[in-house]
């Protein structure tokens, strides 16, 4: 990935910005990629803020959200060995703990897929008869990190 992906376009680091990745076990360079700049980021937080207040997540049915969240859990056992590859050129891990980690990885995915078919909010007893209370977990925002480099699969996700 050779360019950073902010509000639905590939582009290049606003301030021209690139780094190496290095293969930590030859050194050689992998990729120059895109390097983020204060500008990136802050267009990114950007992009991410109006598809929160925005985008079709906050209008999706439990249904519609748990059905994407499978597709991205069984995309990544389609492309395991790819993303095992890079995970381990990119971070010196061996193929089986690469694999390892994008079979981690893909138990978030059917988790939080789990939880959207399934989770309504628990209920509480208020103590008066004929109200019903219900807790229910909504996000509350956008958050920019940096990805350490013996994870990165599993962080972003």
């Amino acid at each position: 990935m050779r360019y950073l992906y902010i509000a639905g376009k590939w582009t290049d680091a606003a301030d021209g910005g690139t780094s190496q990745t290095i293969n930590p076990y030859d050194a050689t360079v992998l990729d120059t990629l895109a390097e983020a700049g204060p500008a990136d980021v802050d267009a990114a937080v950007a992009a991410a803020r109006e598809a929160f207040d925005e985008g079709p997540w906050r209008r999706s049915t439990l249904t519609d959200r748990a059905s994407l969240l499978s597709k991205i859990a069984d995309l990544l056992q389609r492309d395991r060995e790819q993303l095992a590859h890079t995970e381990s050129l990119d971070t010196g891990k061996t193929l089986n703990e690469a694999r390892a980690d994008v079979d981690d990885t893909t138990a978030v995915f059917r988790y939080y897929a789990g939880m959207a078919g399934e989770h309504a909010g628990r209920v509480v007893d208020p103590g008066r008869s004929g109200v019903v209370s219900r807790i229910v977990h909504e996000p509350v925002g956008v958050c920019a990190l940096i990805a350490p480099w013996n994870y990165p699969l599993l962080q972003i996700s």
